[in-house]
């Protein structure tokens, strides 16, 4: 993973053909030196085939000729460099890095890593969760009389509790 991030890339007019990348022996094996390029063309094959599956479902599923944004990238994959370009041609839609929620609660020592896409999903779940728990205790007080009791006890309780140990992570 990381020589994907620090030295890959899908973008093959970025890379000198002269760069050279000292790998880590694993075990016994000594160190390997490599050419950029060729772990630029190792990493391209794999996003291709990635995106091309992906294009698969979104075909199957009817869901590419209602992507009016487009798709948004997050997570470790797409940090590398040229993924964005990449990913349009092979899906031929808009596609955009993750940003991070602005209205994430975290501790002023943590907001540098919610800048990171790597941590846009995640920081997106936890933005969501809080609104489903907002959204399930407002119901749940207006309509106390029709069983909505039963529904946050059982539901909504556990989901807090949840959101509870994944604030600790952050």
């Amino acid at each position: 993973e990381m020589l994907n991030v620090r030295y890959g890339g899908v973008n093959r007019e970025l890379i000198r053909a002269d760069q050279m990348i000292q790998v880590a022996g694993v075990g016994n094996n000594p160190a390997l030196t490599i050419s950029r390029m060729d772990l630029a063309d190792i990493i391209i094959a794999r996003y291709e085939e990635i995106l091309a599956e992906v294009r698969q479902l979104l075909v199957e599923s009817g869901a590419l000729g209602v992507l009016r944004h487009g798709v948004v990238l997050t997570g470790a994959s797409c940090q590398i460099e040229g993924i964005v370009n990449l990913a349009r041609q092979s899906l031929g839609v808009p596609v955009h890095l993750g940003n991070h929620p602005a209205s994430v609660e975290i501790r002023d020592d943590r907001k540098p890593l919610l800048h990171r896409p790597i941590f846009a999903t995640a920081s997106g779940l936890l933005l969501y969760s809080q609104s489903e728990n907002q959204r399930w205790n407002e119901e749940a007080n207006h309509d106390a009389g029709r069983g909505e009791q039963i529904v946050t006890r059982l539901m909504v309780t556990p989901w807090r509790r949840l959101v509870d140990k994944l604030r600790t992570f952050i």
